[in-house]
């Protein structure tokens, strides 16, 4: 038997129900299928679990819970979908929303919520489960309806290997997971050690570095006596160098000579290759 993602919950709640049978096919080119309940709470899935995933993730507690395990599930049919969607699939389903008029809804998902779905993903490649590609999901996410442009045919489905989501899948007319941003997901996946990924309105302890970059290219000289909110707060306004601010990322953008496209990117996603801007910072710094 797999064994279960480490961190899930140890609730088994699939336990007694029958989920079968597998496809003919066996388990080649399996996928992580990412889903949104649109719901807050936890599911019945069929109220006996007979329509569950293999697992669930909890984004307002960032938990994760366990319905059934990996090889007991993999291919069987998860109720609402068609068997398209589920042959060949690791079923994960998030308890949140692709509608953003709910809440939690994917597009307002943080670091904590990124690095959790990355380190599932990580853990499914590790394991040998699933190969590291990745669906990119289109821009404003997923389309409703099976003529969807952006879903796969069947045998492009049974030929991929490893991360997509159900807007992706043939014969279906979900459009989960929305905007969630697949690529971010496997970018933390695969990097050793994923790097801060820094948003508005959020402490980071090694921010600082940036702020000094950013106190130096304002013509700012570094005092080695003095505390960083002395000398960062007088010149980008900064009371607490860890804290994140439109400021900064306003700041970053006009020293970086972004265009308007990157400039609303880094506003809204945050500082995905941190060692790109820090390098850029440090070239017009140091030079």
């Amino acid at each position: 038997m797999t064994p279960r993602f480490p961190g899930c919950d140890t609730t088994y709640f699939g336990e007694g129900q029958t989920y079968g049978p597998l496809p003919d096919h066996g388990y080649t080119n399996l996928k992580v299928v990412l889903h949104t309940t649109e719901t807050v709470g936890m599911p019945g899935f069929g109220t006996d679990g007979s329509t569950a995933p293999h697992y669930v993730y909890d984004a307002t507690n960032k938990d994760w819970y366990v319905w059934a395990d990996v090889d007991e599930r993999v291919g069987t049919l998860k109720g609402h979908s068609t068997n398209h969607c589920n042959d060949d699939s690791i079923q994960v389903e998030i308890l949140g929303y692709s509608d953003g008029r709910w809440s939690p809804w994917v597009g307002d998902f943080d670091d904590t919520d990124y690095n959790e779905l990355a380190r599932f993903f990580k853990w499914a490649i590790d394991e040998g489960l699933v190969d590291d590609g990745v669906t990119v999901e289109p821009a404003g996410g997923w389309q409703y309806g099976t003529s969807s442009p952006y879903r796969m045919t069947n045998s492009e489905w049974h030929a991929f290997s490893g991360l997509t989501a159900h807007g992706n899948a043939p014969q279906n007319t979900h459009w989960d997971t929305g905007v969630l941003d697949l690529q971010r997901i496997h970018d933390l996946a695969l990097q050793e050690e994923p790097d801060m990924i820094y948003q508005i309105g959020n402490h980071y302890p090694t921010y600082e570095e940036i702020t000094w970059l950013l106190y130096e290219a304002a013509g700012g000289i570094i005092n080695v006596n003095a505390t960083a909110a002395d000398q960062l707060q007088p010149v980008l306004g900064k009371d607490d160098p860890t804290l994140v601010t439109e400021d900064d990322f306003d700041y970053l953008a006009g020293l970086l000579s972004m265009s308007d496209f990157q400039s609303d990117k880094l506003h809204n996603e945050g500082l995905f290759a941190l060692g790109k801007e820090i390098a850029a910072l440090r070239s017009l710094t140091y030079d």
